[in-house]
């Protein structure tokens, strides 16, 4: 930043002895670096390392911060700093909404921090259409079952964000590692998926708890419809011309199944499933074996 060389002059100028003059310093400063490329890219990679850092948990931070780090430096690199400057105010607005909506959820502070660095990850690395998916199970996951006082306490921790995130953040990774632009469509179905199952694994939580006598068939109808309608239907408008993403939609549907089936014969108290460890790791394991099902069209088509 050319603030001490700027400032060096008006120091050593007409500006000697004022009192005023490391005002003036500061603000000619500042003028110079808003016009700087590098310090927005700087900002932008400083605010993602103290997100990492307020939600640091079990060394998370020391394993994704590179990775990420370095798949936005890419993308970043190669940006205006126009391109840069909307995407700091994005940034902003993404992470004030997330806080005013959390108290409409049932996370606390860690998880709300977490579910903002996905939404921002999401829509950094892939752009608005990547963002939809998280968003839309981030507005609605609490709307699968009438809200409660008992099921709006906020008890979900950072664990159940990143347990939710992983498998789509997995392809999310696994796209920009290729580099190769002509599989968005792909990874971005197998993203969207990845969501849903989650969502549909969420309702039979939040709806088992609630309505313990549903019968095993019925809660399953429903929250498979209802994962898979809420994360599909965007989807299906987004790409209306695309035949194939079509076709994959409604093929996804035996992804959220199998992922919610899983779920519900292998959680233990499913009617009233607990937070620990083993609970979010089976969750994360089913959503991800319902999204790679996901696949298996792109074979078969």
């Amino acid at each position: 930043m050319p603030i001490f060389d700027q400032g060096y002059q008006h120091w050593s100028g007409e500006l000697t002895g004022h009192r005023w003059r490391w005002l003036a310093i500061t603000r000619h400063g500042v003028r110079i670096g808003k016009k700087s490329w590098l310090l927005r890219i700087a900002l932008l990679i400083a605010w993602l390392a103290t997100m990492f850092e307020a939600i640091s948990w079990a060394g998370l931070d020391n394993l994704a911060l590179p990775l990420i780090s370095y798949l936005l430096l890419r993308i970043y690199l190669v940006l205006p700093a126009e391109e840069l400057t909307w995407r700091l105010g994005i940034t902003g607005g993404l992470m004030a909404f997330v806080m005013v909506w959390r108290f409409w959820t049932t996370l606390q502070g860690s998880a709300v921090l977490g579910a903002c660095l996905v939404g921002y990850i999401s829509w950094a690395l892939g752009g608005w259409r990547w963002v939809l998916p998280p968003l839309i199970l981030f507005l609605s996951y609490t709307l699968l079952s009438p809200r409660t006082a008992t099921n709006s306490r906020r008890i979900h921790n950072i664990h159940a964000v990143v347990c939710v995130s992983s498998a789509g953040l997995l392809w999310l990774f696994l796209y920009r590692i290729l580099g190769n632009d002509a599989l968005e469509g792909q990874f971005l179905y197998l993203f969207t998926l990845s969501f849903a199952a989650h969502l549909a694994i969420i309702g039979i939580a939040r709806l088992g708890y609630d309505y313990p006598k549903l019968s095993p068939p019925a809660l399953l109808t429903i929250c498979i419809l209802q994962g898979w309608l809420l994360l599909f239907l965007p989807y299906l408008v987004l790409e209306w011309f695309q035949p194939l993403q079509m076709r994959c939609a409604f093929c996804a549907l035996p992804g959220v199944a199998l992922a919610a089936l899983g779920f519900y014969l292998t959680q233990p108290q499913v009617h009233d499933c607990p937070l620990d460890t083993p609970r979010w790791l089976r969750q994360a394991a089913h959503g991800a074996l319902g999204s790679a099902v996901g696949l298996v069209p792109f074979y078969v088509m």
